[in-house]
């Protein structure tokens, strides 16, 4: 009960991620460029065949995707939507994701019709449901992790001899790295990782990523060999939040830079970067509560600053580890 209790709290006081969902007019016709899949499902027996033989809940976990572009001729990029699901923003981002690379979009909340939920409806879906719980029966992992990491499988499958990137957002925005113990995986994007919550009443802590120890110190050696000297092959994280944003907090970001060294490459917006010129030659002010980088918060503006982002995201993901 006092969970559930601190979680109402947290979700009055998270205003600044409450944007309420885009309407997709158009939402079946608009995804001409993309396609569902049926679901794909995660099984005890998953868990059991891999790193956890003493699992032994009885359960399916199903989730169905999005795939965008042009099947197997374009890189494969996995795309984590935020809370509010597969919205039409989010629609949007990946048709244009969609002209450079063959996107996947898990839905992990919400429904196939392209109008996304609201704010309250993902987060009961976050807080109510065990598969975002860390449990100890999968060593401090989450089950949708282990679904998201059987997925990367399929993707891989599915475009053999080609790296694959991955891209998480707010709530999804530390996932990527849980995921990068397949060394297809060369570049992820972490756009304002927030999880777990934090408030200035204390809840939380700013440096935790919500993944397991395992999950993170693999991690740390695929990012930061010099630090975390390892085998394994190199892979680089470009993590973009607002500067001033405080529900994704910047302890969090410096966290992941001290750790990461070389393989973090920070595009932070800046405070000085919230006024600039528009277009139209007009300076403009970003509020102070943007914090969706890279869908939500982002403008059709060559001199915004989450556009210039996404740009420099489809050029870290052409080729990550050249990336600077």
């Amino acid at each position: 009960m006092k969970k559930i209790l601190m979680n109402f709290l947290l979700a009055y006081l998270l205003n600044g991620c409450c944007v309420a969902p885009e309407k997709n007019d158009n939402s079946q016709k608009g995804t001409d460029v993309c396609t569902w899949s049926k679901p794909m499902t995660l099984t005890q027996q998953d868990l059991k065949k891999n790193e956890f033989p003493k699992f032994n809940d009885i359960f399916e976990l199903n989730h169905s995707y999005l795939v965008c572009g042009d099947g197997k001729n374009k890189p494969p990029v996995i795309l984590l939507h935020e809370i509010l699901g597969l919205d039409a923003k989010t629609i949007d981002y990946v048709k244009a994701l969609a002209q450079h690379f063959t996107v996947y979009v898990p839905l992990l909340m919400g429904k196939e019709d392209g109008n996304g939920i609201s704010f309250l409806h993902g987060f009961f879906n976050y807080t109510l449901k065990s598969e975002w719980e860390q449990q100890d029966k999968l060593n401090n992992s989450m089950l949708v992790t282990q679904w998201l990491r059987k997925f990367v499988k399929e993707v891989e499958i599915r475009h053999s001899n080609q790296n694959i990137g991955i891209i998480g957002n707010c709530l999804t925005g530390a996932l990527p790295l849980a995921l990068l113990d397949n060394e297809r995986i060369t570049g992820i994007v972490l756009a304002q990782p927030t999880l777990p919550i934090k408030t200035k009443f204390g809840f939380g802590d700013k440096e935790e990523l919500v993944i397991s120890s395992s999950e993170w110190k693999i991690a740390k050696e695929r990012l930061n060999q010099v630090k975390y000297p390892s085998k394994l092959p190199p892979a680089k994280t470009y993590v973009t939040r607002f500067g001033l944003d405080t529900i994704s907090p910047i302890e969090k970001y410096e966290y992941l830079a001290r750790e990461l060294g070389s393989g973090f490459l920070g595009h932070q917006i800046t405070k000085a970067e919230y006024t600039y010129k528009d277009k139209n030659g007009q300076l403009v002010e970003i509020p102070h509560c943007a914090h969706s980088s890279l869908i939500h918060d982002w403008q059709d503006d060559y001199n915004h600053p989450s556009e210039k982002r996404r740009n420099e995201i489809i050029k870290f993901l052409t080729n990550p580890l050249s990336s600077e």
